[in-house]
């Protein structure tokens, strides 16, 4: 089975994922916190991806994506993490040192659902 787990603040950002990634044959499962996404990575298993964005502030959490990705790292080292950032400041550079398989400066969901291609098992 091929479940995502998508870690996205912006409701209508994240439900338009769900869908596009859900019809392309993908399961996900959701967060819109850090916090609420390592729970959900020690409950599941499973899941060994990970699309984050790195601006997470209207979930409500204390995390970003990069202290996202850090704590995965850390936690969970074979999950493979695509971090997502409309951003244009931020730079890749910083994310893949830190262990993100992929850094796309887009949320749209065709260059997503190829990121997760290339990373599944």
């Amino acid at each position: 089975m091929r479940i995502v787990l998508l870690v996205e603040d912006q409701f209508f950002q994240k439900n338009a994922l769900k869908i596009f990634l859900g019809k392309a044959g993908i399961d996900i499962i959701d967060s819109n916190t850090g916090e609420k996404a390592l729970e959900i990575l020690r409950s599941n298993p499973q899941i060994k991806i990970v699309v984050t964005d790195f601006n997470l502030s209207y979930g409500g959490g204390k995390m970003n994506g990069l202290d996202l990705l850090k704590q995965i790292k850390k936690d969970f080292p074979k999950t493979k993490i695509v971090v997502m950032s409309c951003d244009y400041d931020l730079k890749a550079e910083t994310f893949l040192q830190a262990g993100a398989a992929e850094f796309l400066s887009t949320k749209n969901g065709s260059a997503i659902l190829e990121a997760i291609k290339k990373l599944r098992p």
